[in-house]
């Protein structure tokens, strides 16, 4: 996933595969199929690790705003990763697209759930009056994640993590 994650699918080559996993080409490919179905694996596992970690931290903070800022948090140190891998959703969106259906349709399903969570979680803030409520929870929420994926591909793009952070903190003082 490591790999992947650094490197994107496109340059990720088998070699760099049987480093990471002490595995040769061929017991990659038995226990795992080519390297498209490894990439779909890989994303299949991060959301299921990477998402769901997100997701609770937006549903086990103290208050609702601290689970937005654990997560906004969580985004500027992927960011700040040494070596700059931001998202890999973020990342695999932004190189392939729809150009695979299997891609595709997990992007839309990890980013349907955050949207899901941070919709839940600005509607908590607003009720706790952590937040106002002139703007619907959702479009909060769709903004949330469109920040979030913007900063993180614009950090990877332009190595400037320092910037992520401070968008994040812009964007929590904006509703605040």
């Amino acid at each position: 996933m490591h790999v992947f994650w650094s490197k994107g699918f496109n340059d990720t080559s088998y070699t760099d595969l049987e480093h990471a996993t002490g595995l040769r080409r061929q017991s990659l490919i038995y226990a795992f199929g080519d390297k498209q179905s490894m990439f779909e694996k890989v994303v299949a596992h991060y959301v299921s690790q990477r998402v769901s970690h997100i997701i609770g931290l937006l549903e086990s903070a103290d208050s609702p705003m601290a689970g937005i800022r654990s997560v906004f948090a969580a985004w500027s140190e992927d960011a700040a990763h040494p070596t700059g891998r931001g998202c890999l959703l973020v990342n695999a969106a932004a190189e392939i697209g729809a150009k695979d259906p299997a891609i595709a349709v997990a992007v839309r399903a990890a980013t349907h759930n955050l949207t899901a969570a941070f919709e839940k979680a600005f509607k908590r803030a607003q009720e706790a009056g952590e937040i106002g409520a002139q703007w619907k929870a959702g479009d909060l929420a769709r903004l949330a994640v469109a920040a979030g994926d913007g900063a993180l591909l614009h950090a990877r793009v332009n190595d400037s993590a320092k910037d992520t952070a401070r968008a994040y903190r812009a964007f929590v003082a904006l509703l605040t």
